[in-house]
């Protein structure tokens, strides 16, 4: 009898690699990563041979190129005490951040530009009997954060394919306890200035790549990321000119910070900073009879040729 494969049976393990682009096996120390609606899917490259025949039809194509891309999706979410990295912190350095852990005190990432110094990732992907690896991935993140919804991670990496296997799910992965923090209550501001909002976005805005090499049986060495434009939405009442002028800072490229924190709790609070945002876009929109807008904030460099255009801290 085959077997019956259900899609509501899944996990995810990722680990640091030390070569990018050879595989560091997660094992279930490596898991506890709570993850949603996990999906893996095969790019694989074929090359045509189109034949001159007497008859229409081509000869057998030749595959040669493969990787995976992967999405799922992570609730935002820190630890029981400060200074303890959250259960996605390898995703993230696997999205190009860089962590700094402070004991006790906090756990800080931000971007890493410098391709050598740019982190790859081994994931692991299960879903009920099977499982897809992914080598050398890199990844993106876009967090969320809503008045009325569990705040929430949408990762997407890229990785080298490993041909799927039929494997039992990891045992006894350490989960994390945790709830994400309420996101209600939260703090929002803009250039000093309190907004009304639902919530914001965040992303981070990673260009994906994979390094080509012909000498490597799937046609890739590992996944780099060439280039990073993280942006700001928001979506806040409109006020008087005199209290926010969203259209002057539109039109004399203000830059200014931008603050967006959710949690009350020692290592379950969650704030991301922007130091020198840009407004890029700022129309105008409707919410329940009140006039709004839709805010496009760029993150720009702080200082030159830096890594500060944002920071997400778990305190």
């Amino acid at each position: 009898m085959s077997a019956i494969l259900g899609t509501e049976i899944g996990q995810v393990a990722a680990r640091v690699e030390t070569t990018k682009g050879t595989a560091l096996a997660p094992t279930a120390v490596h898991g506890g990563i709570e993850v949603w609606d996990p999906q893996v899917t095969p790019v694989v490259g074929v090359a045509e041979r189109p034949t001159a025949h007497a008859t229409f039809g081509t000869p057998a194509g030749i595959p040669n190129v493969r990787h995976y891309e992967a999405t799922f999706r992570c609730p935002l979410k820190g630890r029981a005490s400060a200074g303890i990295a959250p259960d996605i912190m390898t995703l993230l350095r696997g999205c190009g951040l860089s962590e700094t852990i402070v004991a006790s005190t906090s756990t800080t990432y931000q971007g890493v530009s410098v391709l050598s110094s740019q982190e790859t990732i081994t994931l692991d992907v299960y879903r009920d009997g099977k499982r897809w690896r992914l080598t050398g991935a890199v990844g993106n993140l876009v967090a969320e954060v809503r008045r009325d919804a569990v705040p929430y991670v949408d990762f997407s990496f890229l990785g080298k394919y490993v041909a799927p296997v039929d494997a039992a799910l990891l045992v006894s992965p350490p989960y994390v306890a945790t709830s994400p923090p309420q996101p209600v209550g939260a703090t929002l501001t803009l250039l000093s200035q309190a907004l009304i909002a639902t919530g914001w976005t965040f992303n981070l805005g990673n260009e994906l790549k994979l390094r080509q090499d012909i000498t490597d049986a799937t046609g890739w060495g590992h996944g780099y990321i060439a280039n990073r434009d993280s942006v700001i939405s928001i979506d806040p009442e409109d006020e008087l000119v005199a209290t926010f002028d969203f259209l002057q800072r539109l039109t004399n490229g203000t830059l200014g910070e931008f603050v967006g924190q959710i949690g009350t709790v020692a290592g379950n609070i969650i704030r991301l900073r922007a130091p020198a945002v840009q407004v890029t876009d700022a129309p105008y929109a409707e919410r329940e009879g009140l006039l709004t807008r839709n805010v496009s904030l760029r993150c720009r460099e702080n200082v030159v040729d830096s890594n500060d255009q944002f920071t997400l801290r778990y305190t």
